[in-house]
């Protein structure tokens, strides 16, 4: 087994997002598609399996911390109760390995997240999994249209419609080769892989 992506993972990465995963969030009066945090590590585990995918919080710092007094009516009377406005920001490193447990792929991404509660210590820690939430999922995007990638753009449609394969490594006298990927169609495989980056002379996909 190579150091690289088996053939079903590959053909998994390059197909469209299911629909079914997406949520949607009303923020400011638009609708904004998204995956759940929860849905990405169980489709990490899905496409790479279990032991061959670590998440690792390589930084995390406390941005602010603000007391924010809110008038609230408890059993007929008015208190004013301090709430906690705390935002962290952490960066989060995500490693994909191989089948054979080689290290293919590393990625840190950071974010920014913010949440208030009447007690401190509840804001921070929902601030904090806020921001390493956040910062996991820019990292996968990075593995395609199957972790959102395509939900950075208004139609929500694939951006990755087609790559070119890995090479398959030079093999040692008395190794097992590795068989190319079975592609079906290759002319309509060809094809995409045009149009995506732009050999035809027309826009890539997604644009």
């Amino acid at each position: 087994m190579g150091n690289y992506f088996s053939d079903r993972q590959l053909e998994q990465l390059i197909k469209p997002l299911n629909p079914a995963r997406v949520e949607s969030l009303d923020k400011g009066g638009k609708s904004l598609s998204y995956l759940n945090h929860a849905d990405v590590r169980a489709h990490l585990t899905r496409i790479f399996g279990f032991g061959r995918w670590d998440t690792q919080v390589i930084d995390a710092e406390l941005l602010f911390s603000e007391p924010d007094e809110r008038e609230v009516e408890r059993r007929g009377e008015k208190k004013l109760i301090t709430y906690w406005y705390v935002g962290w920001r952490a960066t989060v490193q995500l490693r994909v390995r191989s089948p054979n447990g080689c290290l293919i792929a590393t990625y840190a991404e950071t974010a920014i997240g913010g949440n208030t509660q009447p007690q401190h210590h509840e804001a921070s820690d929902m601030a904090l999994k806020s921001a390493v939430s956040d910062a996991l999922k820019r990292c996968a995007i990075n593995l395609g249209d199957q972790f959102g990638l395509g939900l950075y753009q208004d139609s929500n449609g694939p951006i990755v419609r087609a790559v070119l394969w890995p090479e398959p490594p030079e093999v040692s006298e008395g190794e097992e080769t590795i068989p190319e990927p079975d592609i079906t169609n290759p002319a309509e495989h060809d094809g995409k892989l045009a149009h995506a980056i732009g050999y035809n002379g027309d826009s890539a996909a997604g644009t």
